[in-house]
């Protein structure tokens, strides 16, 4: 049975961007239901993507690898992986690894948002859910990769802070010189906290700087989920990260007064 609720009026795939002979989007859809990757499809066909589908998480690879995605649509239960393990296969793969990943998942638990976006999901999907929001996350999050992409000048110089080096060329982050395994929304959640170091960003504030005008489409919990991921990976460094209760997280190595390793 599909997780896409079709009402009769929900006719609502958004109508392609026009302008411009640009490529359309590549989305790798990955789900081992046949009638669950249809219906994905179909859902998309209004947007100006290019869908390919895979069963396994050996097919996403072996797809991915021959022709890189834009962006990876993953149900949380595969055959010969689950989701999340897929999820940590891309983001440890030298070439996928910048791929933004989108996780539908059935079971729509804390915990399980929490681990995908630990293990580097871009978004979560909970199902069921309508075609118009499956759209609607999918071109939120091609969008916010497209201005990641633009935001970093060829000739950015990295920053440092107290041992933390950030090359925002490369986009990749050090730490007392070993490298950190940090997500793209990780890497620029730690970047916005340094450059306003000592300032308090709530958790909206943050979401509005990451997503823009997408900012509707994510709860605030997303953001304490990036955050607890990226302390973690920070190791002797996470203290720097401070939560203000009730109001959110600033970078301030020598403290503040916030709560160093709370959740959130």
């Amino acid at each position: 049975m599909s997780d896409i609720v079709s009402p009769g009026n929900d006719r609502s795939t958004p109508r392609p961007s026009g302008g411009g002979l640009r490529p359309p989007r590549q989305v790798l859809v990955v789900g081992p239901d046949p009638e669950w990757r249809r219906d994905i499809r179909e859902s998309l066909a209004s947007s100006s993507l290019s869908i390919e589908m895979a069963e396994t998480s050996a097919q996403a690879l072996a797809l991915a690898e021959k022709n890189p995605p834009d962006l990876i649509l993953l149900d949380m239960l595969l055959p010969d992986t689950t989701g999340l393990g897929l999820c940590r296969l891309i983001r440890e793969h030298a070439d996928l690894g910048p791929a933004p990943i989108i996780v539908v998942s059935r079971h729509a638990s804390e915990v399980d948002r929490v681990l995908a976006f630990e293990l580097g999901a871009d978004d979560f999907l909970p199902a069921p859910f309508f075609a118009r929001e499956l759209v609607s996350r999918t071109q939120a999050v091609l969008r916010r990769s497209a201005r990641q992409e633009r935001r970093a000048p060829v000739s950015a110089r990295p920053v440092e802070h107290d041992g933390l080096e950030l090359d925002l060329e490369a986009r990749r982050a050090r730490f007392a010189g070993a490298p950190l395994d940090l997500t793209r929304t990780e890497f620029e959640i730690l970047r916005l906290l340094i450059r306003e170091e000592g300032r308090v960003l709530s958790r909206r504030q943050i979401l509005g700087r990451l997503q823009g005008d997408d900012v509707s489409q994510a709860s605030e919990r997303t953001v304490d989920a990036h955050v607890k991921a990226l302390r973690r990976k920070l190791r002797e460094a996470r203290s720097a990260i401070e939560t203000v209760r009730g109001v959110g997280y600033r970078f301030a190595a020598a403290g503040a007064g916030g709560v160093p390793e709370g959740d959130g």
